[in-house]
C-alpha cells in the first residue's frame, strides 16, 4: 500500500465517504470535519494521515478536533507546502489548550507559504506565535484568532507591518487587541477588506476606523507569492522575549 492509498484508508476510518476521501487526497485539500461533539484525544491517526500526504498537502482543516502540539509539529515536519491551516475550536466546546507557541513557531518556520491561519480558541497562544507567523509567512491573507486571550497589540502590529497582503482578520473576543492594531492596519494593509471586531478591546474610535479600512478602495490584486523576492521586514530578534 502506497502513501496515497493509506491516506485514503485513514480518511475512510474517520468517517469520510470513499469517493470524497480520494478527492481530498488527490487535491491535497483535507477539509473533513468531525461529527458533532467528537474529539480525538490520541492524534496518532491524524499524524499518520499528514505523514502519508507529505508535501502534497496544501490545505488542512482540522477545526474542532482539538489537536495538540505533537500533531502541529508533525505537520511542520512533513507538509512544507501547506498554504491553509485551520485548527480552531469553538469556545462553546471549551477551546483548545493543547497547542502552545512552540509548535506554532515550528509550523511558521517550516511552512512559509501559509496564506490562511485559523487558530481560534487556542487559549495558550501568545504574541510569540503571531510574531513567528508574521516573520516567516509574510504572504498571510486570512488570520483568525477568536478568543485567543494571550494575543495583544504587540503581536498584531508586527503582523500588520510584515503581512501587507492581509485581506481578512478576525479578532472577536480578543480583549488585549485594541485601537493601536487598527491604526497599524490602516497604515500597512491596503488590501484589508474584513475586520471582525465585536467584543474585542476596541473603542468606538477603533471600530469606526476599522469600518473605514474595510470600505476604502483597494489596490489591484497582488500576484501569487509576491513576497518571495522581498527581504523580511521584521526580525524575530528581541521580539520573542
Amino acid at each position: 500500500m502506497n502513501n496515497m492509498e493509506r491516506a485514503i484508508e485513514i480518511l475512510i476510518e474517520l468517517g469520510v465517504d470513499a469517493d470524497d476521501a480520494q478527492e481530498q487526497i488527490v487535491s491535497g485539500n483535507l477539509h473533513f470535519v468531525p461529527e458533532a461533539g467528537m474529539r480525538i484525544r490520541d492524534n496518532s491517526l491524524l499524524e499518520e494521515l499528514v505523514r502519508s500526504c507529505g508535501d502534497s498537502l496544501i490545505e488542512a482543516n482540522f477545526a474542532d478536533f482539538g489537536v495538540g502540539d505533537r500533531f502541529i509539529r508533525t505537520l511542520a515536519r512533513w507538509c512544507p507546502n501547506l498554504r491553509s491551516i485551520d485548527i480552531g475550536v469553538d469556545a462553546d466546546d471549551g477551546g483548545n489548550v493543547n497547542v502552545t507557541d512552540e509548535s506554532i513557531i515550528a509550523l511558521a518556520e517550516s511552512c512559509p507559504d501559509l496564506s490562511l491561519v485559523r487558530i481560534d480558541g487556542c487559549r495558550r497562544l501568545t504574541d510569540k506565535s503571531v510574531i513567528a507567523l508574521a516573520t516567516y509567512c509574510p504572504g498571510l491573507e486570512v488570520f483568525s484568532v477568536v478568543e485567543c486571550l494571550g494575543i495583544s497589540d504587540k503581536g498584531m502590529c508586527v503582523l500588520a507591518e510584515s503581512c501587507q497582503g492581509l485581506k481578512a482578520v478576525n479578532i472577536l473576543f480578543c480583549f488585549h487587541i485594541g485601537d493601536p492594531t487598527i491604526v497599524i492596519f490602516k497604515k500597512y494593509c491596503p488590501y484589508l477588506a474584513e475586520i471582525n471586531t465585536p467584543f474585542s478591546g476596541l473603542t468606538a474610535i477603533g471600530i469606526r476606523l476599522a469600518k473605514e479600512i474595510c470600505d476604502r478602495p483597494k489596490p489591484p490584486p497582488l500576484k501569487d507569492f509576491w513576497w518571495v523576492s522581498k527581504v523580511p521586514m521584521v526580525s524575530l530578534k528581541g521580539q520573542m522575549n
